[in-house]
Formats: structure tokens, C-alpha cells, sequence
């Protein structure tokens, strides 16, 4: 019994890791990083659109480009109703 848990420990760590798969995008779902904000920005909200832009394009450039990754602004005052499907109905009423 004990050599068989010994045998069972000795496992490779390769053996036991899943490979990646060759396109990200095709089989893991998207990550949608989405600012919603109003038609009358102040700066700090401007400015948070920015600087997260710049997050995901300096630190997640491979998975911006391979689609595993997705940033956006958009307006819910005049995006309704892509606003709604996020939760944000009637945050402008």
C-alpha cells in the first residue's frame, strides 16, 4: 500500500498540466472590461477611461490582440440599451 502512494506522488508536473491550447480565443471566453459612464464627464472619470486603456494595452497586449481580452467605453445615457444588458437600466432616468 505505501508503494503505491509513493508511485502515485511521483507524477510529472507535465503530466498533470493541461497543454494550452494553440488559439486562446477559441476556447476560452472573453474577458469585456466595459466603462460605462455619462454624456457630461468629469476629469477624474475621464481620466479613468485612460488610464485603464492603458492598463490592458501595456500589460495584456497579446490577449487585446487574440480577442481573450476586450476593453470599451461606452456612453449609457445614449447607449440604453446595451447599458440595460450590463445592469445599468435606469441609471440615467
Amino acid at each position: 500500500m505505501l508503494l503505491s502512494s509513493l508511485s502515485m506522488a511521483c507524477v510529472m508536473e507535465e503530466d498533470t498540466v493541461p497543454a494550452k491550447p494553440e488559439h486562446p480565443s477559441e476556447t476560452e471566453p472573453v474577458v469585456e472590461i466595459i466603462l460605462f459612464y455619462g454624456t457630461h464627464r468629469c476629469t477624474g472619470c475621464i481620466n479613468v477611461g485612460k488610464w485603464t486603456e492603458e492598463v490592458v494595452h501595456t500589460y495584456y497586449e497579446d490577449e487585446v490582440g487574440d480577442g481573450t481580452v476586450m476593453f470599451q467605453e461606452i456612453n449609457a445615457e445614449t447607449n440604453p440599451k446595451i447599458a440595460a444588458e450590463y445592469g445599468w437600466a435606469n441609471a440615467y432616468d
